[in-house]
C-alpha cells in the first residue's frame, strides 16, 4: 500500500532530486511501488520595474515528498539517491508517513494539555498497512485507522494500559479524524503486555 514520505534533500537540489529519483524508480524492478514524487510548489506574481513577474516558490526548502510502498528495496532506491539525506519522520530504518507523524504530534499536544504526558509512560500512534472503509460528503471511501497506544511500566517486562477518561479520547479522535488527511477512523489499544507487546507490531 502506498504511503507519503518526506525526504530531506540538499537545499537548492530539491528538482535535482526528483528528476533523479524518478529516473531510478523507472531503471528499477519495482517501480510499481511508487506513485508520484513531488516538489511542493506554489505560484508567486511580483512586481518588478513595473511588470507583474511570475515566479515559482517552493512550500518546504529542502524536502520532497515521494509516495511509495515502503521496504527495504524502495527504501534503498531513495536513500542512495545522490543529495538525499533521509526520511522526516520515524527513524533512520523505519520511516513514519505522513499521516502518522501528523496523528502523533495531535495525541502528544493533547496529553500535554491534559497532563498525562508525564503520567504515561509510553504513547503514541500506531497507522498499520490496512485501509479502513469511511463516509465522507455521503460518500464511501478507504482511508486508514490510527491506533492509539498508552502504557505503564516499571520494567518493560510486562506494562498496563493508561485508563485515558473517555472525553479525552473523545477530543483526540476527533481532532485525528478531521485535521489529518486519510485518518477516518481512531481506536483505543487495550491490550496489556503480556499478551502484546509494548509497540504496535
Amino acid at each position: 500500500m502506498k504511503r507519503w514520505y518526506i525526504i530531506h534533500a540538499y537545499s537548492g537540489y530539491e528538482k535535482q532530486v526528483m528528476r533523479s529519483l524518478n529516473d531510478r524508480i523507472q531503471r528499477s524492478a519495482v517501480a510499481d511501488s511508487f506513485g508520484d514524487v513531488l516538489v511542493p510548489t506554489e505560484e508567486v506574481v511580483e512586481m518588478k520595474d513595473g511588470k507583474k513577474r511570475k515566479s515559482e516558490r517552493k512550500f518546504f526548502p529542502g524536502y520532497v515528498l515521494v509516495e511509495m510502498e515502503m521496504n527495504d528495496e524502495t527504501w534503498h532506491i531513495v536513500k542512495e539517491c545522490p543529495k538525499v539525506l533521509g526520511f522526516i519522520g520515524g527513524t533512520a530504518e523505519k520511516p513514519a508517513p505522513i499521516t502518522q507523524r501528523e496523528a502523533d504530534a495531535i495525541l502528544r499536544e493533547e496529553f500535554e494539555i491534559n497532563g498525562l504526558a508525564e503520567k504515561v509512560w509510553q504513547y503514541f500512534i500506531a497507522v498499520p498497512d490496512f485501509k479502513s472503509v469511511g463516509v465522507k460528503d455521503g460518500k464511501r471511501y478507504e482511508g486508514w485507522p490510527a491506533i492509539i497506544r498508552a502504557v505503564n511500566t516499571t520494567d518493560a517486562m510486562s506494562a498496563t494500559i493508561e485508563e485515558v477518561p473517555y472525553p479525552i479520547l473523545h477530543k483526540i479522535t476527533d481532532r485525528i479524524t478531521h485535521e489529518v488527511p486519510g485518518i477516518n477512523r481512531a481506536l483505543y489499544d487495550l491490550t496489556p503486555k503480556p499478551i502484546a507487546t509494548i509497540e504496535w507490531e
